[in-house]
């Protein structure tokens, strides 16, 4: 059994570590002491029965009476979807009144940095959400690069962004995978242009109505964004002066 991932995964969901500890004790253990559970964690047992009183304040653990002795009991695992959900909702009921705290306090000559995997997605996420039907979208890049640290996610960003309305046009590097995604541009709402063969790019751009966006797509989880009009509007004239100098 794989301890360490499930603590990690508890983690991630937002226990500390050696509650973590316990409430995976308890699962292996079943109904059973706080000696029982220190043994098993190697936890003090005055710490392991404050983690419990917290576990319990969490729907994560029980106790029962047996006997004259108190038995502790870790709940079922599908409590953790249960508690998932519900902080999910509370925080859903806050987004709207949050987004309007986010729009209203940005700049109109903003530079902003992303500097992981995760940042990155989210700024795509935003991207997708600030798009109007009837806006442009315009990409010169290495679609295989720009994929390949999430396939699944990026992928359904680009199914995602196909559904709206868009002038959507992209220049790519040279590759099977580009060719291929040329000829089926169109069912991504996209039209496609490739790259003279052996191109080499280390940074993706895009430019939309709304930003200028550079992705470096080598080694390492960088983007870089700015809402300056003059900058997005240099961007997007240069893009069309390399669209109108590469043959269909």
């Amino acid at each position: 059994m794989n301890i360490n991932k499930y603590k990690t995964a508890l983690m991630a969901f937002g226990l500390k570590e050696d509650e973590a500890k316990v409430y995976v004790a308890a699962l292996q253990l079943g109904p059973t002491t706080i000696l029982s559970i220190a043994r098993e964690t190697e936890i003090r047992r005055t710490t392991v029965y404050e983690i419990i009183k917290a576990l319990t304040n969490k729907g994560l653990m029980t106790t029962e009476l047996k006997g004259f002795k108190k038995l502790y009991c870790a709940s079922h695992p599908r409590n953790l979807v249960s508690i998932f959900e519900s902080k999910k909702d509370n925080l859903m009921s806050i987004v709207p009144d949050l987004t309007t705290i986010y729009k209203n306090q940005g700049s109109e000559n903003s530079i902003k940095t992303y500097e992981s995997l995760q940042a990155i997605k989210s700024l795509y996420l935003e991207i997708l959400d600030s798009y109007r039907s009837g806006d442009f979208c315009y990409v010169i890049g290495d679609t295989d690069k720009f994929i390949k640290d999430d396939p699944k996610f990026f992928m359904k960003y680009i199914e995602d962004r196909a559904k709206i309305n868009l002038d959507i046009k992209i220049i790519v590097t040279d590759s099977e995978a580009s060719r291929e995604r040329k000829r089926n541009a169109r069912n991504f709402n996209s039209q496609i242009k490739i790259l003279p063969k052996d191109t080499k790019l280390s940074a993706n751009f895009t430019v939309t109505k709304k930003l200028f966006l550079t992705q470096a797509v080598e080694d390492k989880h960088l983007a870089i964004t700015t809402n300056n009009k003059e900058i997005i509007g240099l961007q997007k004239n240069l893009f069309e002066i390399i669209w109108n100098s590469i043959p269909e």
